[in-house]
């Protein structure tokens, strides 16, 4: 019976892990289209805000750091947030804005701090990959 609980358990915690996934591919394609619907509207003159939900830049971040395989710096989730469009233009000092919540998302478990001062993918994303290869 044990086994058969922890057989699930392993099955749960794989599922949870791929939800997270794509809910951090969803967050990275949302950055994307809000980029380009700034983009375009910027250049018809068109002043309207179409979405008021802008993802905040602990889920981007995370989503950046935990869709990399190996490890990450500060100024690499950096390029990445200008990759996807995010909007740095509102903090007035973005590398200190994105090294906090790096560690802030480091302190709460959400991704992995590393010996080297650079970042990983949380254990969930472990969890998925060995998922994978069973």
């Amino acid at each position: 019976m044990d086994a058969d609980y922890k057989k699930a358990l392993q099955r749960a915690r794989r599922d949870l892990a791929h939800a997270i996934q794509q809910r951090d591919e969803w967050f990275l394609k949302i950055v994307k289209a809000q980029s380009a619907v700034r983009a375009l509207a910027a250049m018809v003159g068109d002043a309207e805000t179409e979405l008021d939900t802008q993802v905040g830049i602990s889920h981007v971040v995370q989503a950046i750091v935990n869709g990399r395989t190996g490890t990450i710096s500060a100024p690499e989730v950096r390029e990445g947030l200008v990759f996807y469009g995010y909007d740095l233009s509102r903090y007035a000092n973005p590398a200190s804005m994105i090294s906090q919540t790096l560690e802030r998302l480091a302190d709460a478990g959400k991704i992995k701090r590393t010996a080297d001062g650079k970042y990983t993918r949380s254990v969930f994303y472990e969890l998925k990959a060995l998922g994978e290869q069973e």
